[in-house]
This record gives structure tokens, C-alpha cells and sequence, in this order.
């Protein structure tokens, strides 16, 4: 019996059951159904449990599926519950709320105090730290060196976390524009907001890359890497 046959088997029987519908939300998400998955994880956040990080695991999912549909204000909220409410990493959960809440809205009053809380609650496992906390707060820091200014940080998070695949066509191409908008203003805006501005250039280029390949042009996204490799070299 197949996974798919084995989660409606037993959801059939135990349909409040909150391991079963994660699942099913999972599922959904694999398929791109991201407006399902939110529901079915709605679903089950009603399911009592003594278990709370049972929604934290919710949370974080509705938090990627509001992502990719480009609510970047919802997926802020999500971010937010979980640096509030869970002990797992409030290095991150603070950085991606500083991320989505720029894209959603870069004017926020609280992304400065986000981004100076973020390398605060730093981890050590087995006496090292976290690569994605290293990430989070060497970007953290670079929001408050460049006048509270991050490149394109919601769309880098999909891509560093591997969703962009699961994004939609439309979205895939309001992605493309909004990075290509990004682009040209690296090459007019005197002085460009950042102190390194080569940075967001190869940033948008691996960003155009990706996304131009999903959407089947392969020799075309080539074409930025190789743009990429001529001003590296």
C-alpha cells in the first residue's frame, strides 16, 4: 500500500487525529497545493494536544506555504508566533520575521529592533553554532550596517530553504520582474544602498538563474551564471 493510500486509510479512521492531518498538509505542500495545506493545517491547530511544539510545526509550515504565495505579511505572523512562543531558535524565527516583514513592508518601525535582538539568542550544539544562525545574523548585521536595507531577503530564504521549486508560474514570474526591478536600480541608484553592491548583483543573478530555469528556460538562466563568472573572474 502506498503513503498516499496509507494517510486517506487511516485519516478515514482517526480524522482528528493531529500526527495524520500534518501529514496530509505536508502532502500538500510536496503538490504545490499550498492553499489546501494551509487549511489542513489550520485543522490542525484545532486538535487538542498536550504537545505544543505540535503547532510550532504548523506554524512554521503555514509560515513557507504563506511564502510562496508572496503574503509575505502572513508569513511575518507565522515567524513572529514562533519567535514568541518556541524555544527552538529565536536566531532565526527573528531573522525570518525581519525578512518577510521587509518585503511586506520595509518602512516597519520594529525590523531595526529585530534585527539587533537577532544575534542575541544565538545557539551551540555539541559546541557549535547553527550554519542557518551564522546566515541569519550576518545578515541581521548587514540590515543595520546599510541603513536598514536588505536585498530581495524574503526570495533569497525561499531559495536558500529550497521552496522555489513549489512557487507557482505567476508567482515564479512576478518574482523574475520584481528581481529584475531590483537589478536596475543596483546599476542607477548612486549611491546604491549597500556597501557592497556587487553582493546584490550576484545575489539577483543567482536568484534570475534559478527561477528562469524552473520556468524552462535553462539556456537563458545559464546565462546569468555565466555573466556571474565573468565579473568573478
Amino acid at each position: 500500500m502506498t503513503g498516499p493510500k496509507i494517510l486517506t486509510k487511516y485519516l478515514e479512521i482517526y480524522p482528528n487525529s493531529v500526527l495524520f492531518l500534518f501529514f496530509s498538509g505536508r502532502r500538500a505542500v510536496i503538490k504545490a497545493e499550498l492553499k489546501n495545506a494551509i487549511e489542513i493545517y489550520e485543522n490542525c491547530e484545532k486538535c487538542p494536544v498536550d504537545w505544543v511544539q505540535m503547532y510550532h510545526f504548523c506554524y512554521w509550515e503555514k509560515m513557507w506555504c504563506h511564502a510562496m504565495l508572496l503574503d509575505w505579511g502572513e508569513a511575518a505572523k507565522y515567524s513572529m508566533k514562533l519567535y514568541r512562543e518556541s524555544k527552538w531558535s529565536k536566531t532565526l524565527f527573528g531573522y525570518q520575521y525581519l525578512a518577510f516583514q521587509f518585503m511586506s513592508n520595509h518602512e516597519s518601525e520594529d525590523l531595526a529592533q529585530m534585527a539587533e535582538q537577532v544575534p542575541k539568542y544565538q545557539l551551540k550544539i555539541g559546541g557549535k553554532h547553527l550554519h542557518i544562525e551564522k546566515f541569519a545574523i550576518r545578515k541581521a548585521r548587514s540590515f543595520l550596517k546599510n541603513d536598514k536595507f536588505l536585498c530581495l531577503p524574503g526570495i533569497e530564504l525561499l531559495y536558500v530553504w529550497r521552496y522555489l521549486p513549489l512557487v507557482s508560474r505567476d508567482n515564479k514570474e512576478k518574482l523574475v520582474s520584481q528581481i529584475e526591478s531590483c537589478l536596475e536600480d543596483i546599476d542607477k541608484i548612486q549611491p546604491y544602498h549597500t556597501e557592497y553592491p556587487l553582493d546584490d548583483w550576484f545575489l539577483c543573478n543567482l536568484l534570475l538563474s534559478v527561477l528562469i530555469s524552473e520556468l524552462g528556460d535553462d539556456e537563458h538562466a545559464l546565462s546569468f551564471t555565466e555573466d556571474c563568472s565573468t565579473v568573478g573572474g
